[in-house]
């Protein structure tokens, strides 16, 4: 149920009223810190949809922090989503430096990955 949750507030995000997208946006980070990795993981893929509906001045304040959480997560799975995640979060901020100082470091750390050849793939095939 929270897997669908985390996929269903990214879907319709960009339909609520300013009142209902702050509610959406808290219950969006509970779920980031969720203990099931497979809620970790489904939020990680909803993190691609909820960027393109989500205010332009809230892309780095909101999504950010949950994407730096994600991208050291335990789980792999939740890191190689993390990771295309990130690289559609990158392209929406409008500071550069922002990409520089919070992004590239991550993705650096999951290139540099030794034990999980699946994110290492996965910056590979994103970061191109």
């Amino acid at each position: 149920m929270r897997i669908a949750a985390c996929h269903l507030i990214a879907d319709i995000y960009g339909k609520l009223n300013k009142e209902k997208r702050e509610i959406a946006r808290k219950k969006y980070t509970k779920l980031s810190k969720d203990d099931t990795p497979m809620v970790r993981w489904g939020l990680a893929q909803s993190i691609q949809v909820i960027a393109v509906q989500l205010e332009k001045d809230l892309v780095y304040e909101f999504l950010v922090p949950i994407l730096k959480v994600l991208m050291i997560d335990k789980n792999d799975s939740v890191k190689v989503h993390a990771v295309q995640s990130a690289v559609t979060v990158a392209r929406l901020l409008e500071d550069p430096n922002a990409i520089v100082t919070d992004i590239v470091p991550q993705l650096k750390l999951a290139y540099q990955n030794k034990q999980a050849w699946r994110l290492r793939f996965s910056v590979a095939e994103n970061s191109a």
